[in-house]
């Protein structure tokens, strides 16, 4: 499954380079066994959307600084990467809040997450193009042209 552009250490990666370097990840017995994809061993591509697909990672830290200024709280951009890189708006935020010793009951979280959605569907509809990383057609089309089924998930 291809779910990321980014590197270990949090790289940004070439998407017309991830057909090329597609692993397969087998476990057995808690070991971990990579091998390099052979034509014809996978089944499908899966990618996700936000980060994956559209280069959107700035603008998820901006609208969760612009959240955290409207509720007094100072953002810290390396307290960013550390906790919520990579993590759902609700893990973050919470997490966020825990180390704030901010307490947030259901209706709080609700209300925040609704906030930073509604900033993201603003910033998305206002973007033309949408900022998709380079290579990402040629990506598609290799795909496409060896006929594997190719999904969005998020």
């Amino acid at each position: 499954m291809l779910r990321s552009h980014r590197d270990s250490r949090g790289s940004e990666q070439n998407p017309s380079h991830l057909f090329d370097c597609c692993r397969i990840i087998e476990t057995n017995n808690d070991s971990v066994r990579t091998q390099r994809a052979e034509e014809g061993m996978l089944k499908a591509v899966l990618c996700g959307f936000s980060g994956v697909i559209i280069n959107d990672e700035a603008i998820h830290q901006q609208l969760i600084d612009d959240v955290l200024l409207a509720e007094n709280l100072r953002p810290d951009a390396e307290e960013y990467r550390q906790r919520c890189f990579g993590r759902s708006d609700r893990d973050c935020f919470k997490t966020l809040m825990d180390r704030r010793g901010r307490v947030l009951n259901t209706a709080d979280y609700a209300r925040l997450l609704t906030r930073k959605a509604n900033s993201y569907t603003s910033w998305f509809n206002a973007q033309e193009p949408p900022p998709i990383y380079p290579g990402l057609e040629d990506f598609g089309f290799r795909v496409r042209t060896r006929q594997y089924p190719m999904a969005l998930v998020t």
